[in-house]
């Protein structure tokens, strides 16, 4: 009795609240030497570097040179978090974003100015928990609250010193980040194996199809018509004005970017669909992004009713008596020949995007049916079981998550 009463009372403990400013040693914002990037200097660490995830990649730090005084002052060590002070334009990186550096020997590295340096007082608060404290939802909601709604937010650095966060002792501190430390390292090893499938699909097309012995032919001889591979419609041909909230499916770069997964939220009624039903897309047509991701390509589900491609997409139907859907967009994917091809088609342009008639004078290899159809049978073995790995990532996710929350809350 006495056992359940004592772990009644220890199943929430109240950690008192602290200042960031409080638990640290060294809070600072880094700088770029001189703009030389011709290999010398030492590699200084970028926003680009921040990766969604808890360490730095060192692997495209550019080579600076920097003054001595700034080896000296704006230079991180093992140990060290660099948080994201202003994402910039051309990054999809996040603000307020942490990572810790690990993994220096014996060189220097240094940081640019749109990164934050913070050392903890490790008396005070570890390193550890400090990271996974500033990735929490609990600090990311006090981000937020800093930057607002602004386009490319830049972080008040005083005001990100004065986030409060929960601070237990650090012999608690240390219980926790080893139970956090835990989870995490389960979903590191389900990274490493979905990177590995993530290979399966390239290796098995190269190992098949890559060794040159299959004929070349057109992607035009592989439909029934010229007109089979075509643009989406332009200028007047369709309007914004034109956009229905239902009807028939209008598709655009963000829904082939996701497989179709994205659902479209733009409709056309019947009679326009019919004025453009040369832009039609059905079953099994191999849709490609004309601008943007260039070349990116995903087949029009099965379940799906017909719909209307934008102008920013191109269409390929194959004729499914010579040419397997699967296996064309694979070839459209990982073919390095096509790639330079799809390249060249979209090159020379003042926007960049895909020239139709280079396209469809573009060479494929084409292996007989059956072989494509088992290629096209093993891929979709491959997409199942990516379907459960990410299915077994948002579980160990949602464990880490809830650990975390439960750790910042006292209930560990």
């Amino acid at each position: 009795m006495r056992r359940q009463v004592a772990r009644e009372k220890n199943c929430k403990m109240n950690y008192p609240n602290a200042q960031l400013e409080d638990v640290l040693a060294v809070c600072d914002s880094g700088e770029w030497g001189s703009d030389s990037l011709d290999g010398h200097g030492i590699p200084v660490l970028r926003v680009a570097d921040i990766k969604a995830g808890n360490r730095i990649s060192f692997a495209t730090a550019p080579l600076r040179a920097l003054t001595e005084e700034k080896r000296t002052s704006k230079t991180v060590k093992n140990g060290d978090i660099l948080v994201v002070k202003s994402s910039g334009s051309g990054t999809s990186v996040v603000s307020g974003r942490a990572a810790q550096v690990w993994g220096i020997e014996d060189g220097v590295v240094g940081f640019a100015n749109f990164l934050l340096r913070l050392r903890a007082n490790e008396e005070k608060c570890i390193s550890k928990y400090l990271l996974y404290v500033l990735n929490s939802p609990l600090v990311r909601e006090q981000v937020l609250a800093i930057v607002g709604a602004t386009t490319y937010p830049n972080l008040s650095v005083p005001a990100y010193r004065r986030i409060r966060f929960p601070l237990p002792l650090v012999a608690e501190q240390r219980r926790i980040v080893g139970l956090l430390d835990q989870a995490e390292n389960l979903r590191s090893l389900r990274q490493q194996a979905d990177r590995r499938t993530t290979d399966l699909i390239p290796a098995l097309f190269n190992d098949l199809f890559a060794k040159g012995e299959y004929p070349q032919v057109s992607l035009t001889s592989v439909c029934a018509s010229s007109d089979d591979i075509r643009c989406g419609p332009f200028g007047s041909q369709l309007l914004r004005s034109e956009f229905q909230q239902r009807g028939v499916p209008l598709w655009g770069i963000r829904n082939v970017n996701t497989g179709f997964t994205l659902q479209t939220h733009e409709f056309l009624t019947p009679s326009k669909a019919a004025e453009l039903a040369h832009y039609s897309l059905m079953s099994g047509d191999v849709v490609m992004t004309r601008k943007g991701t260039v070349g990116n390509c995903a087949i029009y589900p099965k379940d799906f009713q017909p719909g209307i491609m934008h102008s920013d997409l191109l269409r390929i139907r194959p004729n499914f008596e010579i040419c397997d859907p699967t296996f064309l967009t694979e070839c459209l994917h990982e073919s390095a020949h096509a790639v330079r091809q799809i390249n060249d088609a979209s090159s020379g342009a003042i926007m960049a995007g895909v020239n139709v008639g280079k396209l469809k004078k573009m060479l494929i290899p084409l292996p007989p049916l059956p072989l494509q159809k088992q290629f096209a049978a093993a891929v979709t073995d491959i997409r199942a079981m990516q379907d459960r790995q990410a299915t077994a990532k948002n579980r160990l996710d949602d464990l880490f998550h809830s650990l975390l929350h439960r750790a910042l809350r006292g209930e560990l």
